[in-house]
Parts: C-alpha cells; structure tokens; sequence
C-alpha cells in the first residue's frame, strides 16, 4: 500500500502508519482488532510531549515512535540526543500505547467499513477462469448482479454496488475461483445450456447431483458442496 503526506506538521511516518490502517478498515480488509496505530512522543524539559510537531521535534531530547494496534506493539524507533532513562522508557511505552488505543477508537468511529465494498481472495490460479475467455465469466456475472468487479494479479476480488448486489456477485465470485478442498459454504453459477443429468461437468471439475435436474439456459443454480464433491441443490 501506497501513503503519501502531502504536508504536515509532525510525524509523517506516524500519519502513515495510522491513515492506511484507517484505509484499509473502512474497506473491509482488516477488522477492528488489526487497526494499527502510531504516535510519536518527545521530552522537553523533562516533561513528555505526545504527537510532536515540527518545532517540538527539534527541541525534544529525543524522538519515540510507538506503532500498536489492540493487542500488540508492532514497531519501537527512537532517535536521540540525551540518551534516555529506563524508568523514562517505561513511561513512554506507557504513554504511547494510551494514545495508540485513542486513534483505534478514533478510526473504528469516524472510518466505518462500508457497505458497498467487499473483498475477496481467491487462488491467483483461478483467475483466468473466473474472468472467463475475453472476460465473458466476469461480464455474465456483472450483469446478473449488476455489481462492479476488480480482478488483481495477486487474486484480490473487488466488489462494489448495493449490499444486495455485492452478496449475489460474492456467490459466483466464490464458486468461480475456490479450491474445492477449502470450500465449505454455499456456491452458485449459471447452467450454460439445457440440459437434463444428475452429473454437472464444469470448468471447476466434476460435480455430482444427488437426483436428475432439468435445468434451462442462464438459470442460477445454487447449491452446496458436499464433502463427498456432490452439489445438493439448495
């Protein structure tokens, strides 16, 4: 991920650390417990400063950058010019850790993941599948969701539009690109062409009915992998 600081008046690196955890929670990639934040905290005059500013930061006795998010430290970096006392360090790991939970609880307030995104992750070796031979899999499954679809090289699936539509596009998202080893949720598709047979010969492998079914062209099927690879109809 990418964080540029067009300008600022402190820590940069900290207003990274915490603005692409803010990103990256609103889109629904990590969940509240991964929020990771970051602050930087100086002494002046034996008195601790948290998020210096550029004129405190040349005054400070040294510069401490703490990241962490709800259950962890994730990174410690100090520069200094004084050296720095053990029982100062307790209290600024203390301190950093006090304002590290501040900024979670600021991003979980003001950055709520939204409702018209959702992310899924499939095997970068079903990608081709899914996107279909001149992006026929991909358009079909826009248009029946009328959801947007992103495919990235390293088998990310983004999915934008309504709650409704991006759940019905998540469905063939997840059949198109699982590992039938690992799935054990409900999966969809369309039947491509009648057909009249208790055996469904896709693209994914060979699938198994439990009883003979007419299906007619572009009908949905949805259905449930059984551990046995047979599709029960649902």
């Amino acid at each position: 991920m990418l964080c540029e600081a067009i300008s600022a008046d402190g820590s940069t690196s900290m207003a990274s650390v915490s603005g692409s955890s803010a990103a990256l929670y609103s889109m629904n990639l990590i969940d509240s417990n991964n929020i990771v934040a970051g602050i930087s905290i100086g002494e002046i005059n034996k008195k601790l400063h948290v998020d210096l500013d550029a004129n405190e930061d040349q005054l400070s006795n040294f510069d401490f950058k703490i990241t962490a998010s709800k259950k962890y430290i994730h990174a410690i970096h100090m520069d200094s010019k004084t050296g720095l006392r053990i029982d100062t360090l307790e209290e600024v790991i203390k301190l950093g850790l006090q304002s590290s939970l501040k900024i979670i609880k600021k991003i979980e307030t003001d950055c709520k993941p939204s409702k018209n995104i959702k992310f899924i992750k499939i095997n970068t070796k079903k990608i081709g599948i899914m996107i279909g031979q001149k992006g026929d899999n991909l358009k079909e499954i826009e248009k029946h969701s009328k959801a947007q679809i992103k495919v990235y090289q390293n088998g990310l699936v983004c999915i934008t539009g309504s709650s409704e539509n991006i759940e019905f596009a998540s469905e063939f998202v997840n059949f198109y690109g699982f590992d039938k080893s690992a799935v054990k949720s409900n999966i969809a598709f369309f039947a491509k062409e009648t057909k009249e047979s208790n055996t469904i010969n896709t693209q994914q492998g060979l699938f198994h009915l439990p009883k003979t079914i007419l299906y007619k062209k572009d009908q949905l099927i949805r259905c449930k992998l059984l551990s046995n690879n047979k599709l029960k109809i649902l």
